[in-house]
């Protein structure tokens, strides 16, 4: 079955000898003109960072909680200039299978005693106070803390608390994040976090168009960016599905035998056989850039 790599149920944050990250940080990668990478920490990569858009944390007994932090290689900023979070729109609370409910109460940010942001009571932008700086050496390692009903309305209740962010640089730097979401939960079961993290992967991240299988020149394994969707439908993503076709890699059962035509029963559900069907398949989808 195909593998898709632009999200992250829980992170760990991986350790490089010319970089000692901090175990389970968001990395914050080299910025690319206004654009901010985070995700996980990949030495291979131009802006030294896999991207992801979701990302797990634990609010304590009193629904606090400062993990995960947000931590950068040294020497990719100048020093002291700050960055904050923006919050894109109202928390939710995972209830009946999806996120469509408000939560009863908001999310607080600070850094040390300053206010970062609070999360609004609707769907709409929220900037954040920027307060959080680099240091000497040009790094950006810092921890939020976020704070479940900051203003202690006593309305709590347990469950996953999805909060959507944007990670800013103002000037000088002048770079922002992708959109991503965090989910905190209180007192959740493992099997409530689980299906939380499916539903907010379905409801909240891009999905990859169905012929998007590689990053635009990663055509090899090893390549950075190899078999990650990047939103681009180009002969790279052909090659790279046919040389799997060729190898009768199981990544390349896309379909059912004989189901080639949406609204035919098993249409793009593999069947464990790899044959011109499934070739088939994704060359209908290749030529209309789906």
């Amino acid at each position: 079955m195909r593998t898709t790599a632009i999200l992250a149920s829980c992170l760990l944050a991986s350790h490089a000898s010319a970089q000692a990250f901090h175990e389970g940080d968001i990395a914050v990668g080299i910025p690319d003109g206004d654009h901010l990478p985070l995700g996980i920490y990949n030495p291979n990569s131009p802006s030294m960072v896999d991207e992801f858009q979701l990302f797990n944390a634990v609010f304590n007994s009193a629904g606090l909680t400062n993990d995960p932090g947000f931590d950068s290689p040294s020497g990719i900023f100048p020093a002291g200039v700050f960055a904050g979070l923006d919050v894109l729109s109202a928390v939710r609370l995972f209830d009946s299978g999806n996120f469509d409910t408000i939560a009863p109460v908001p999310i607080g940010i600070s850094f040390g005693p300053f206010l970062e942001n609070v999360s609004p009571d609707t769907d709409v932008l929220t900037p954040g106070n920027y307060v959080a700086g680099t240091s000497s050496n040009g790094e950006f390692h810092n921890h939020f803390i976020f704070t479940l009903d900051p203003f202690d309305t006593g309305a709590i209740v347990d469950g996953i608390y999805a909060l959507h962010l944007r990670m800013v640089f103002p000037s000088p730097i002048n770079a922002s994040s992708n959109e991503f979401w965090m989910l905190f939960s209180m007192n959740a079961t493992q099997t409530e976090i689980d299906e939380a993290f499916a539903a907010a992967e379905a409801d909240f991240l891009p999905q990859p168009l169905f012929s998007d299988w590689t990053t635009t020149g990663a055509t090899l394994p090893g390549q950075p960016g190899y078999r990650t969707p990047d939103g681009i439908v180009d002969l790279d993503d052909l090659g790279v599905y046919l040389v799997l076709w060729l190898e009768g890699n199981t990544d390349a059962d896309i379909t059912t035998a004989g189901a080639t035509l949406e609204g035919q029963p098993g249409f793009r559900t593999p069947d464990g056989i790899i044959d011109l069907d499934d070739l088939g398949t994704l060359l209908g989808a290749w030529l209309v850039g789906e």
